[in-house]
């Protein structure tokens, strides 16, 4: 880029800050960027406002599971008298007749707590239809137990079952109610009734252990033990929490606003951007060497050129208006700074303002008349 194209651009520029309406736009983006920092801060650092959710503070949770074991009281030689089996999946009715179920029940706490817990047993027979629906049902209680528990503690409640009695007991209720074969099942129903972690607990629950006969073998199938938590939640208000970048933002906008229609106001006010005299003359000199290109061409003058009366124009429009009118083009000799167009009477010249001037301030010519919307003026520069 050449130091003409340099110039110009430079010049171009000062003309736009210079106008109105870009006084106008600076200062309306400016009050934009201020007001919305203003709010990013009122937001961020003097009412950043609450959020409200809800957290676990505390926990608890019970448990309950069933176990069994059978102890050995038949002669055999696979297993001494006395041998105890315990949770097995399968036991052998002739040699360990009676089976010993023992139901257990607790709660752990993150914190503190007083429970009142109940315990009932009952075996049940029961018959369905195949679906789910039960045909009949006849309960027998076992036992009952009842103790004040704390976090961590456990009540136990055991039982012994004969099982070739209950199986007889269950096999003569299918035939009197018919319905096919009945399922015998020891129920645990349980109670928790007092507080924990400083809440109010009243839960009830059921567990069942069933047990079933094959030939010379019994089983006892349930689920494993049975754990189930139960959290406490509170509702808890912040102080809602912003990015960096969204605090940094607040002032970032406010001062580049601010310090935008500042700073515009002050180089305005001091003279900074407006164009002297020379300097519009040069600019306007330059958009119109580029409107009207098509009207100028390099061509050497005749030297009988030299001898014809010139007539000065004052501006490179003003040439190519006559160039117009008279059906001639404008001439820009290669050895010659002016530009020509010669009829047959006159050469009309134009002398373009030098570049060397109009980046030289320190010439500029007093102005007398404004110019600030930074438009054309058709004066030229004192030569």
């Amino acid at each position: 880029m050449s130091d003409a194209d340099g110039l110009e651009r430079r010049l171009r520029l000062r003309r736009a800050l210079w106008s109105r309406r870009m006084l106008v736009l600076v200062v309306l983006v400016g009050s934009v960027f201020v007001v919305a920092g203003s709010s990013l801060l009122v937001t961020a650092y003097v009412t950043p406002g609450a959020t409200t959710e809800q957290r676990v503070t505390e926990t608890w949770s019970r448990s309950g599971t069933f176990s069994h074991s059978a102890t050995v009281t038949e002669p055999n030689p696979a297993y001494d008298t006395g041998t105890v089996l315990r949770d097995r999946s399968t036991y052998l009715r002739p040699i360990a007749p009676r089976v010993n179920v023992t139901y257990g029940v607790g709660y752990r706490a993150s914190e503190t707590g007083r429970v009142e817990t109940t315990v009932d047993l009952r075996l049940v027979r029961r018959a369905t239809d195949g679906n789910g629906g039960v045909l009949w049902e006849v309960a027998e209680p076992l036992a009952t137990a009842n103790r004040t528990l704390g976090p961590g503690e456990r009540l136990s409640v055991p039982v012994t079952l004969g099982v070739a009695s209950v199986a007889n007991r269950t096999r003569n209720l299918s035939e009197r109610l018919g319905g096919g074969g009945a399922e015998t099942t020891v129920v645990a129903e349980t109670r928790l009734d007092g507080r924990v972690n400083g809440e109010r607990v009243d839960r009830r629950f059921t567990h069942e252990l069933t047990l079933g006969r094959g030939g010379d073998t019994y089983s006892l199938s349930g689920p494993q033990e049975q754990s189930r938590p139960f959290p406490t939640r509170e509702t808890v208000t912040r102080e809602r929490q912003y990015s960096l970048l969204y605090r940094a933002g607040g002032p970032l906008l406010v001062v580049v606003g601010g310090a935008g229609i500042v700073g515009l106001l002050l180089l305005r006010r001091g003279g900074r951007f407006k164009l002297s005299r020379v300097e519009r003359d040069w600019l306007a000199y330059r958009e119109d060497y580029e409107t009207y290109e098509g009207w100028i061409h390099t061509v050497s003058l005749p030297t009988e050129a030299d001898s014809l009366p010139e007539a000065e124009a004052a501006t490179l429009r003003d040439l190519v208006d006559v160039a117009i009118d008279i059906e001639e083009t404008v001439i820009e000799p290669p050895d010659d700074d002016r530009l020509h167009v010669v009829d047959d009477e006159y050469r009309y010249v134009y002398e373009p303002p030098r570049p060397d001037s109009a980046s030289n301030r320190a010439v500029d010519v007093p102005d007398s008349q404004p110019d600030s919307e930074g438009g054309r003026t058709n004066e030229t520069a004192d030569r």
